[in-house]
């Protein structure tokens, strides 16, 4: 609790006031403890990071199949991942769909 209210970020607000990168900055204690409590639990969080494999399975144009391996708490993980390139850049398809979504309600909301 101490590090979320140390972020000073406690509403969207001053998420939009702060702007992506400061707001980012301001979230790094609240990372690092959550970080830290997880290694307690032996929830390495680097050391997955960094033993994440991928490999591409399938690529047509802008639509890929890769596979993710990793290592959570000693117990091997491997997910089959859709993707969707944008403006050169990879996301995740269930991300785009629910981004999606809250657009369309975003847009149906009267203000």
């Amino acid at each position: 609790m101490q590090a979320t209210r140390a972020s000073g970020l406690g509403d969207a607000g001053r998420w939009q006031a702060e702007g992506l990168d400061a707001g980012l900055a301001r979230l790094r204690p609240l990372l690092r403890a959550a970080r830290l409590s997880l290694r307690d639990y032996g929830l390495d969080v680097h050391a997955t990071l960094a033993g994440a494999r991928m490999e591409t399975l399938s690529l047509d144009g802008n639509r890929a199949l890769v596979r993710v391996r990793y290592t959570v708490a000693g117990q091997p993980i491997e997910a089959r991942v859709p993707l969707t390139r944008i403006d050169d850049a990879w996301y995740l398809d269930d991300i785009l769909r629910v981004a999606e979504r809250e657009a369309a309600k975003a847009a149906a909301t009267p203000r």
